[in-house]
């Protein structure tokens, strides 16, 4: 199917960006995407009939990201989401996106949803049982925590560093000894190139 080659070459990029709008991190976008373009090969000689085959990606990017597979059973749960909630990333029981620019949390099924107090974006999941924000707040305020994490299990929430001046300055990133990571990390000081030591919490640690 060179056509269908053609296709991903010409608009993957585009169909990436718009996977981490959907599910708000580069590796889940990736995954999103890679499977609904199974899907849109496996179909592509019906598809391509119509001349919308990114049409076709978009929406069944949509339709997967509003489902948990469970991968060692194969059972498919539908997760309930509210209007207005975007970028919606879910463990086995739990979800967390934002709502406007408010983050927000629930159940996989809809229930017990909590809005968060603070304006904050979504930014991946840590382990089974926390959820990372980014914090959104005026650019060149010093003192902003570089994010925040939640606690599925007690609702509690913690800041994770501090921005040291402006946008930009500071930066949280994962671990990679598990999947999802349960190691988030910082650098200390204002700027990358000036960090001498990073920062690690090792969530794995903390008693359940």
């Amino acid at each position: 199917m060179e056509d269908f080659d053609e296709f991903v070459r010409a608009r993957g990029d585009a169909l990436l960006r718009y996977g981490f709008v959907l599910a708000g991190n580069s590796e889940d976008a990736a995954d999103l995407v890679q499977e609904a373009l199974a899907r849109l090969g496996d179909a592509w000689p019906r598809v391509r009939k119509k001349h919308d085959p990114e049409g076709y990606v978009r929406t069944t990017a949509r339709a997967l990201q509003n489902r948990v597979v469970n991968l060692e059973t194969g059972e498919s749960i539908e997760v309930s989401l509210p209007d207005g909630v975007g970028s919606m990333q879910c463990h086995p029981e739990w979800c967390a996106g934002r709502q406007g620019l408010r983050g927000i949390v629930q159940r996989v099924d809809g229930s017990e949803p909590k809005i968060l107090p603070q304006e904050l974006q979504p930014r991946g999941l840590l382990g089974d049982r926390y959820a990372i924000f980014g914090v959104l707040d005026a650019p060149m305020k010093r003192g902003v925590p570089l994010s925040i994490v939640y606690d599925f299990e007690t609702g509690v929430m913690a800041k994770l560093g501090e921005r040291p001046f402006a946008a930009g300055d500071g930066m949280v990133g994962n671990g990679y000894s598990t999947s999802p990571s349960t190691t988030p990390f910082w650098w200390t000081g204002s700027r990358v190139q000036d960090a001498k030591e990073y920062i690690v919490l090792n969530l794995a640690a903390i008693p359940r």
